[in-house]
């Protein structure tokens, strides 16, 4: 079997290799799916490095993923829809280290998600009508750090990723990535409240194992969510958010680096933060909408995402 290592939509040149193996046709191989632990836009909305107040929260997030793509090199066209219902806590302890609020944190998330459309390679065509509904991967942060300097406010952490996700060799979607990955994030926040002006930005480096169902190790991933926000009353705010994601680094199948695969993709679009007032509670609501306008070896689509946050 030939393989052709040349550049192209990387999940869907994975899934076409494991198809294609079984008739000896050549294979063009990608990065693994296209498809990354980091969420785009999930990282930061409001005044994201700022330290909560000690306790408990709660939060759940409906993320909403809209795509659809005619693959270069490739006929026809593939379309996903993905819905994850993202759930999880943070704790804030009363106790400092370092002169920093302490703080620890884990979510997990239920994924609905539907991958069709048709793809034709010479005399080959592939028809796909997946869908799954199932619990995805989970993602805790033993530690996270938090100072304040004025206007100036930044937090750290470690988020490690588990494939506590099923994951089926061949399938074409797979809700889980099927390896573990280390995203260590810094987030910076400049905050003049007088002004009810915002700037945060929220850099992290992901490190990823090997899948050892495809022996495939997606390489090293950078991210940054940045978001301008203005506070227009107590209670409302508005924002401009956006991400960029970029691979450093080659992926690798059995160890061998394939040239090409580097994933690439940026998104924009607005935000909304309203604060409900009531004495019985304590929390927030996010919506989000960001249009991915770049993506290469990815998907580009529509996010629309709404998190509700409650302090217990």
């Amino acid at each position: 079997m030939t393989r052709q290592l040349l550049p192209c939509r990387s999940w869907l040149c994975l899934m076409l290799a494991s198809v294609f193996a079984a008739t000896g046709s050549a294979v063009v191989f990608g990065a693994e799916r296209g498809l990354s632990s980091y969420l785009p836009a999930y990282y930061g909305d409001y005044a994201v490095a700022v330290a909560p107040a000690p306790g408990l929260y709660g939060y759940a997030t409906s993320y909403n993923f809209f795509a659809k793509q005619a693959p270069a090199g490739f006929g026809g066209e593939l379309k996903l829809l993905a819905t994850a219902g993202i759930t999880g806590f943070q704790f804030v302890a009363a106790e400092k280290l370092w002169h920093a609020t302490i703080a620890a944190g884990a979510y997990t998330a239920f994924i609905d998600a539907t991958l069709s459309g048709s793809i034709t390679s010479g005399a080959t065509k592939l028809s796909f009508n997946q869908h799954k509904a199932e619990l995805g991967d989970t993602s805790i942060s033993p530690i996270a750090l938090y100072w304040t300097a004025g206007n100036w406010h930044l937090s750290v952490y470690e988020a490690i990723f588990l494939p506590t996700g099923r994951f089926k060799r061949g399938d074409a979607l797979n809700l889980s990535r099927n390896y573990f990955s280390f995203d260590t994030v810094a987030a910076v926040t400049w905050l003049d409240r007088s002004q009810g002006l915002e700037i945060s930005v929220v850099p992290g480096v992901m490190i990823n194992t090997e899948n050892t169902a495809t022996k495939y190790l997606t390489g090293t991933e950078f991210h940054i969510d940045g978001m301008a926000n203005k506070y227009l009353t107590a209670t409302l705010a508005v924002g401009l958010h956006s991400y960029l994601y970029t691979q450093l680094n080659d992926d690798q199948l059995q160890g061998q680096d394939i040239q090409g695969s580097r994933s690439f993709s940026v998104g924009v679009g607005p935000s909304l933060l309203w604060i409900p007032q009531s004495p019985d509670f304590s929390g927030k609501v996010v919506i989000k909408w960001l249009h991915e306008f770049v993506a290469d070896d990815r998907f580009a689509g529509d996010i629309v995402s709404i998190t509700a946050a409650l302090k217990f």
